[in-house]
């Protein structure tokens, strides 16, 4: 199993690029560093296209003695068998990413699909089952998959999500699971019950299913390329303040207390932008008309 913690540095992480690549892909990321995920994932994108571009590099002339091409045949069968077993492990094994407080990243899978992890996060990629490509998610990740004739499922604690090619953001934390369709089709069900009262989900639709329930309805939602969190936007539909204190915390790897107990229960609409910690609190506080102080990197909302 590999596992790799990626830092907000937000590298991309490839299963099939070419080793000969990996210098130019690297000095071009290292120009962009704390770009924006878009950014990040266009680069994605460069570095596929440079690992799918075959090496057109003229081989150098070697002269060998007379017995020499039927040793150089015999070790060139050996190393392509290597080869093919070397991938083929590669393909089938697991693979783990994660992400900590106020970290992003982007993966790019053997198949080409890109999944960019929202802060604290994790994500286990297995394609070694019987030809369906499976992902299990714990915290939030954006999906954007490449067709290939086989399906790709997201599984988390709640529910299961499966789609054959389209991009969609997931939420998956505690015992619910959120599910925001930006475009195509997406079937969504209850974790375990195969498709047993699961739904679908066009583009720009979204549903919720808790654990143990069926997914809920599909809502409409407005039409948009990237999820909000993407954008360093923080949507809040009537929304538990303490909820939107832990989230800022692990956005922007800060302390975020409430001062007031009588704020305890009170519940947010709006939605927070901002691309720093002050930025954010500072947008909360004139969300609820409150105000907030500041010590570093510990805020306090009263």
């Amino acid at each position: 199993m590999k596992i790799l913690r990626i830092g907000w540095s937000r590298r991309i992480t490839s299963g099939a690029g070419a080793p000969q690549d990996e210098p130019l892909i690297e000095r071009a990321l290292g120009g962009i560093r704390g770009a924006d995920p878009d950014t990040a994932r266009g680069w994605a994108r460069l570095a596929l296209n440079l690992g799918a571009e075959p090496d057109r590099s003229r081989p150098a002339v070697r002269r060998y003695g007379r017995f020499r091409p039927i040793l150089f045949s015999t070790a060139g069968l050996a190393a392509l068998v290597a080869l093919f077993v070397l991938v083929s492990s590669y393909r089938d094994a697991r693979s783990v990413y994660s992400t900590g407080r106020a970290q992003q990243t982007t993966i790019r899978l053997s198949d080409s699909t890109l999944v960019t992890l929202n802060h604290t996060s994790m994500v286990t990629i297995d394609f070694s089952g019987d030809g369906r490509r499976m992902a299990t998610l714990d915290g939030e990740a954006y999906f954007e998959v490449r067709r290939n004739g086989t399906p790709f499922v997201v599984h988390t604690r709640a529910g299961d999500v499966e789609v054959l090619g389209t991009a969609f953001n997931v939420k998956a934390r505690g015992g619910t699971t959120d599910l925001d369709v930006l475009h195509g089709r997406v079937r969504f069900g209850s974790a375990g019950q195969g498709g047993n009262g699961s739904i679908v989900l066009n583009g720009d639709e979204k549903s919720r299913c808790i654990e143990g329930a069926a997914p809920a309805a599909p809502v409409r939602t407005s039409h948009r390329s990237t999820p909000g969190w993407m954008e360093g936007k923080i949507a809040c539909d009537q929304r538990p303040l303490r909820d939107l204190c832990r989230e800022l915390e692990d956005t922007y790897d800060i302390s975020v207390s409430i001062g007031d107990a009588s704020l305890g229960n009170l519940t947010v609409t709006g939605t927070i932008e901002a691309r720093s910690a002050g930025q954010a609190v500072q947008a909360l506080s004139l969300l609820i008309g409150r105000q907030y102080r500041a010590d570093h990197d510990t805020f306090v909302i009263y």
